[in-house]
C-alpha cells in the first residue's frame, strides 16, 4: 500500500512566521448582490455566490459577475423570514465527473420546511445549471421562521454533513438539542454517493443501532450553526454557533472524531448554564473559544475557514470568524492537543458579513449581506508567501517524495536544513534521495519576499540486500507493541554513551535522548505514551554506528 504521510503536525511545530499576527484587510471585488449569503467553489476558476432569494451566481477572481445565474429557483425557495431562503451549497468532491451539486433552502409558506436536494449542471453548459433535475434527498417541517442553521459540506470521508438549527423561537422551546429523535439541532451525515438513491446511512454514524434515534445524526446539542468549515489540510471541522441572549462559541471537532459529540445546547449557552431540564449531565464537548454579547463584540457569531492559501504566511493555518452584528474578526489556531490560541482584530466596516468562502486556490473571502459586497481577505503587514511542506511520500526505496504547498507565480528552492541549496531542486516537489532534513524556499518574484517552511527529518528506506543495522549496535523493544510505556535493552560493544531518536512517520523528530550506557547490557524504561497512537522509527546511534527498529504504539 502506498504511503503519504500528511504533515498535518505543523499544529504542534510551528515556524514563526504563521506565530505572527497578520493585519487584515478586505478589499472589495463585486458589488450588487442580493443578500449573498454563501460562498463556494467547484474545483475551477469559479467562485459561486449563493443569495439567499433563490439564485446563485458565478464570480471570477476579479469580480465580473455572469450576467445569467448558475441557478435560479427563487419561485421555489420561501425568504420571507430573516434566517430563511436558499441557505447553502456544496460541490460533490467528483463534481468534474458527475456534475452533481447539493442545496439546502426552505419552502413552502409560513415557518416553511426545509429541503436538502441535488441538481446536476447542464450537459451543454457548465456555466448553467439544469433546474429540472432536482432531485429531494431530504424534507422536514420547521417549527419557526428562524434557527434554519444550513451549511453543506463534503467531509475529508466523502459524506456530505448539513448543520441544522433547534428550529427557532428562543430557549429551545420543544427540547430539540438534547433529542435526538429529530433532524433540528444537529449536524448530519449521508452517504450520497450512489446517484440512483437519495442517500443510505453510514454505517459508522454513531447512533445507526439506537432506538428513538435518527441515524442520520452525526452530532447534536446545536442551537444555530451559522456556518461550518472543513480544514482542507487537516480534516477538522469548525463550527461556529450562534448563542442565546449572551454568548456566542466556536467548537471544533478532530479529523480523527468518530462523531456523537454533544455541544450542550439547551443545557449550556456556551459554557453557561442555561435550561437544564432533561440534561444528561455529564459528556459535553465544549467549545474552544466563546464570547460575551456587548457592543464590541456583537451579537451573532459568522464561521469562516482556515487559511490554507499560499500568498500570506501569517494567515496560514488560523480559523477566521467574525460577528453579524459588530464587524470585529477573531482568528483561532490549534498549538496543541486541546490547546487554542485566540487574536482579536479591529472591527472592520459593519456591512452584516453573512459567510466567508474559498476559491480553488484556498484564498479567503467574506460577503456583506446588508450592502451586496464581495471582498478578498487579505494580510498587508507581510508579503511573504506560504512555505510548507505537505507531504513525504516514503513508499520507496532509495529515494523519497516531498510536496510542498503550491500557488501562482511562485519559485521554489530546496534545501538540506543543515548545508546549502540543492542544485536543481527548484520545484514545488523533490525526490530526495537519502536520509536528511530538508525544507524549502519559497520566493515572490513581485516584491522580493520568500518564506523558509519548517525543516523535518525524511528516512529514505534503504532497498532490499542493504542494511542500516551495525553489528557493533544491538538493540530490542519490548513489549512491541505497546501503549507508550516500554524498555529499551541495548547492547553496545563500543561508545558507552547513545542517543535514541524517536522519529514519526512523517519524519519528525519527536524525542531525543542521551543514554548513558555500560559495556553490559543495559535495560532503560521509556515513556512515550504523551504520544498519538501509530507508528514510529526508534533510531539509536552509537558512535559511528546506527540501528533502527519500527514500534507500533497503540
Amino acid at each position: 500500500m502506498k504511503r503519504i504521510f500528511l504533515l498535518c503536525s505543523l499544529l504542534f511545530i510551528v515556524i514563526m512566521a504563521f506565530c505572527q499576527k497578520p493585519q487584515l484587510a478586505l478589499v472589495q471585488i463585486a458589488a450588487g448582490l442580493d443578500s449573498p449569503i454563501d460562498i463556494r467553489n467547484c474545483g475551477d476558476a469559479r467562485i459561486f455566490i449563493v443569495e439567499q432569494h433563490g439564485r446563485i451566481k458565478i464570480m471570477d477572481k476579479h469580480g465580473n459577475i455572469n450576467p445569467t445565474p448558475f441557478l435560479d429557483i427563487s419561485s421555489r425557495v420561501l425568504a420571507g423570514g430573516n434566517e430563511q431562503g436558499l441557505l447553502s451549497l456544496a460541490f460533490s468532491p467528483h463534481y468534474k465527473q458527475d456534475s452533481f451539486f447539493y442545496v439546502n433552502y426552505i419552502t413552502g409558506s409560513g415557518t416553511g420546511s426545509t429541503v436538502i436536494s441535488r441538481f446536476k449542471v447542464s450537459a451543454t453548459d457548465s456555466d448553467q445549471a439544469d433546474a429540472s433535475s432536482e432531485r429531494v434527498l431530504l424534507t422536514f417541517p420547521q417549527p419557526f421562521t428562524n434557527h434554519n442553521g444550513a451549511t453543506l459540506m463534503f467531509g475529508r470521508d466523502g459524506y456530505l454533513y448539513d448543520t441544522q438549527g433547534d428550529g427557532g423561537n428562543a430557549g429551545d422551546p420543544f427540547g430539540n438539542g438534547q433529542n435526538k429523535n429529530v433532524f433540528l439541532a444537529k449536524m448530519l451525515r449521508f452517504d450520497v454517493s450512489d446517484p440512483d438513491t437519495t442517500y443510505t446511512i453510514p454505517p459508522s454514524n454513531p447512533f445507526v443501532s439506537q432506538p428513538n434515534t435518527k441515524p442520520e445524526i452525526w452530532a447534536y446539542g446545536l442551537r444555530n450553526p451559522w456556518r461550518c468549515a472543513l480544514d482542507r489540510l487537516t480534516a477538522d471541522i469548525w463550527i461556529a454557533d450562534v448563542g442565546q441572549d449572551s454568548m456566542e462559541e466556536v467548537n471544533f471537532q478532530p479529523a480523527l472524531s468518530t462523531g456523537g459529540e454533544n455541544y450542550g445546547w439547551r443545557c449550556y449557552e456556551g459554557t453557561h448554564l442555561y435550561d437544564t431540564t432533561g440534561c444528561a449531565g455529564a459528556g459535553f464537548t465544549w467549545p474552544v473559544y466563546e464570547y460575551k454579547h456587548n457592543a464590541a463584540n456583537g451579537c451573532s457569531v459568522t464561521g469562516g475557514y482556515v487559511y490554507r492559501g499560499t500568498k500570506f504566511s501569517r494567515m496560514f493555518g488560523r480559523y477566521f470568524f467574525t460577528d453579524f452584528c459588530s464587524g470585529r474578526f477573531w482568528s483561532a489556531r490549534q498549538t496543541g492537543p486541546g490547546s487554542f490560541s485566540i487574536d482579536t482584530f479591529p472591527s472592520h466596516l459593519q456591512y452584516q458579513y453573512s459567510t466567508f468562502g474559498e476559491d480553488d486556490d484556498y484564498e479567503l473571502y467574506i460577503a456583506g449581506r446588508g450592502n451586496g459586497n464581495i471582498y478578498h481577505i487579505t494580510d498587508t503587514s507581510s508579503c511573504a508567501p506560504v512555505a510548507h511542506i505537505l507531504s513525504v511520500d516514503s513508499s520507496h526505496c532509495d529515494y523519497a517524495e516531498l510536496t510542498a504547498l503550491a500557488g501562482d507565480s511562485l519559485t521554489y528552492q530546496w534545501y538540506y536544513a543543515f548545508g546549502g541549496a540543492i542544485t536543481g531542486a527548484n520545484s514545488a516537489t523533490y525526490r530526495a534521495g537519502g536520509s536528511a532534513w530538508y525544507q524549502i524556499k519559497v520566493s515572490r518574484p513581485q516584491g522580493g519576499c520568500q518564506s523558509f517552511s519548517d525543516s523535518i527529518y525524511v528516512h529514505v528506506q534503504p532497498c532490499p540486500g542493504i542494511h542500516e543495522t551495525d553489528q557493533d549496535v544491538i538493540f530490542t523493544i519490548s513489549p512491541n507493541p505497546n501503549h507508550g510505556l516500554f524498555t529499551l535493552n541495548v547492547q553496545s560493544n563500543l561508545v558507552t554513551t547513545s542517543t535514541v531518536s524517536v522519529v514519526d512517520q512523517v519524519g519528525r523528530v519527536c524525542v531525543q535522548q542521551v543514554l548513558p550506557l555500560s559495556q553490559d547490557r543495559s535495560h532503560i524504561p521509556l515513556d512515550l505514551s504523551f504520544l498519538s497512537k501509530g507508528v514510529y522509527s526508534i533510531i539509536l546511534k552509537n558512535g559511528g554506528s546506527m540501528a533502527q527498529k519500527r514500534m507500533i504504539l497503540d
